[in-house]
């Protein structure tokens, strides 16, 4: 019976179900192979367009496109996606580890809906129907489960952008 709940409680989770894409930069990122590489996909979609910052050869300006913007705002010093990246559902659970309060459990999943800006995640871009692992952190809370945390290679793909916040340490 665990494991039927613990599938329930995710699939009825709508943070899981129906994720935002959650992708958030800074418009002026370090300008480094691999946060080329991590842009490229959105500006071979033509929702950005990278420039050299003239001021500072070490960074570069993303600028968001008329065609990017139906996906992506700017907002102060920020890039944000607006848009969800599609439906998805945990097929199995594989495995629950844990005490009476908490649990860590090994799932698998597949999106039955895409929208096509998650494109702008390149190789790591999900494919509808095709399965994938997952792990979930739930907790007992009032008599019932409640997922507080789950890992999914959209979340380690969405948590790449973050790194382009990060600074870049440059010898003197």
């Amino acid at each position: 019976m665990q494991r039927a709940e613990m599938l329930r409680v995710l699939n009825e989770q709508a943070a899981f179900h129906d994720p935002p894409l959650g992708i958030m930069f800074p418009q002026l990122v370090s300008d480094t192979p691999a946060h080329r590489a991590l842009l490229d996909p959105g500006t071979r979609l033509r929702y950005w367009i990278i420039r050299p910052l003239g001021s500072d050869p070490g960074r570069m300006e993303v600028r968001v496109t008329d065609t990017g913007r139906r996906l992506f705002t700017p907002v102060g010093n920020q890039i944000l996606a607006t848009f969800g990246a599609g439906v998805r559902e945990v097929t199995r659970i594989l495995s629950i580890e844990g005490g009476d309060q908490t649990r860590q459990v090994r799932f698998r999943f597949r999106w039955t809906e895409l929208h096509p800006g998650v494109a702008v995640l390149g190789s790591t871009t999900p494919e509808s129907g095709q399965e994938y692992d997952g792990e979930a952190l739930f907790s007992y809370e009032n008599e019932q489960w409640r997922a507080l945390h789950w890992t999914t290679p959209l979340e380690d793909a969405i948590a790449r952008f973050r790194e382009l916040g990060t600074p870049t340490t440059q010898a003197p």
